[in-house]
């Protein structure tokens, strides 16, 4: 099994009809849908709405993030734990810094240099 997670256009074909206007939700709630196949479909509230995708997370796990105010405050809003699994993720491949080897601890060494300079 390949295991995904990612984001989606509101308007695709074959998502459930039947998940919360964008309206209705507040900032840090979140609405989720399984499939039969065990595929998730969630959609979360930061500023705006945002669609994910994912096949290998659990969505009623929740984390919490940070998100900096107008007047610089921080406030601590909720988010399903793959938001901030995705984020890693994305955040790492944008910044990765990928070497071929040969030798197995070498790719675990630039795994866990992305990882820092990703959480820095």
């Amino acid at each position: 099994m390949i295991y995904a997670c990612g984001t989606v256009k509101r308007g695709r074909r074959d998502l459930p009809p039947s998940i919360t206007n964008d309206k209705d939700l507040r900032r840090g709630k979140s609405d989720y849908r399984v499939s039969l196949d065990g595929i998730v479909y969630v959609k979360w509230k930061d500023t705006k709405a945002v669609n994910f995708l994912c096949n290998h997370m659990n969505s009623t796990e929740q984390s919490h993030t940070t998100r900096k105010q107008k007047d610089g405050t921080l406030q601590e809003i909720a988010c399903p734990k793959l938001v901030v699994s995705y984020r890693f993720d994305m955040l790492k491949s944008l910044y990765e810094i990928d070497r071929k080897s040969k030798k197995w601890w070498h790719r675990i060494f630039w795994y866990l240099l992305d990882a820092a300079v990703v959480n820095a």
